[in-house]
């Protein structure tokens, strides 16, 4: 007897239980949706329907690789981010609800500048290009946004999310953090997610971040290495005024703004710490003395 829709979703939240994956139900539901071409509401108006032979095939393989603890977002090859798809694939992060704070912060400081002309925005460590896509679409237009990574595998994936989009305002330079931009340019926001995990902390990661790229994790012995070379460096192109909004780990907040306190570069009392929903901090944000 062909098995029902409710039926693999009973039976395959069960087995991602057992692997011990944190959202069993949900990622079972985005799979047989993605077989069947159906989104998670419709699958419940379908629920007696049967799968074809081929379609539980193919529910199968997905279903495997999930229970491998492959990420999801690496399996359908997408993640929503800010409302809108991005594509994802295994040379980049896959992108984070933690992550749309820091969006959501630099559109809420950059609404702040006069529009008079496009602000310059520069996302370091872009990956899929979430960050640098969806502050040039918030913006709408009001906003040119240079998006820059040392890999190439990641740049290729974040133009086809600009393409995808349709992000015109978004361009792309290849190099590490400030290595990518030329002596003298200026930008209004400096905007970066990058690594901060400690290495000693990268072998007890969840097995899902695990399958993410080790270069876009590990930020050295005490997750501090990429901090200190962006508040060090970021002021030669920062224009005077303008602001660099960073996310970091949920223990990291005081260590980043101390370490933005001890540069002297940064107004002491725009340095602030943002939290998120459940509290932890999760941007640091500073502003250029003018």
């Amino acid at each position: 007897m062909a098995r029902t829709v409710t039926e693999l979703l009973t039976i395959t939240a069960d087995f991602f239980q057992k692997k011990g994956i944190e959202s069993p139900r949900l990622d079972a539901e985005l799979l047989l949706g993605e077989v069947l071409g159906l989104s998670r509401i419709q699958l419940y108006t379908h629920f007696d329907q049967p799968l074809q032979e081929a379609e539980l095939d193919e529910f199968r393989e997905l279903v495997r690789r999930r229970g491998k603890r492959e990420p999801v977002a690496y399996i359908l090859g997408r993640k929503e981010f800010f409302g809108r798809d991005f594509i994802v694939t295994h040379d980049t992060l896959v992108p984070q609800p933690d992550t749309e704070i820091l969006v959501e912060t630099a559109v809420t400081e950059l609404k702040k500048y006069p529009p008079e002309n496009p602000l310059k925005v520069v996302d370091l460590c872009t990956g899929t290009g979430a960050i640098a896509v969806t502050v040039a679409l918030e913006m709408k237009g009001k906003a040119m946004v240079t998006a820059t990574d040392i890999s190439s595998e990641a740049l290729a994936v974040a133009k086809q999310n600009v393409e995808a989009l349709a992000a015109d305002a978004v361009t792309f330079r290849q190099g590490d953090l400030f290595g990518a931009l030329k002596p003298g340019e200026k930008y209004i926001a400096i905007l970066s997610n990058p690594p901060y995990i400690r290495k000693d902390e990268m072998a007890s990661l969840l097995p899902e971040v695990q399958a993410e790229p080790e270069l876009a994790l590990c930020g050295g012995v005490d997750g501090l290495d990429f901090y200190r070379r962006l508040i060090a460096e970021a002021p030669d192109y920062l224009e005077p005024g303008g602001f660099m909004a960073v996310e970091i780990g949920a223990e990291q907040g005081e260590q980043v703004a101390g370490l933005a306190r001890a540069a002297g570069a940064y107004l002491p009392e725009s340095i602030n710490i943002i939290r998120d929903l459940a509290g932890h901090p999760r941007v640091v944000i500073m502003k250029k003395k003018s």
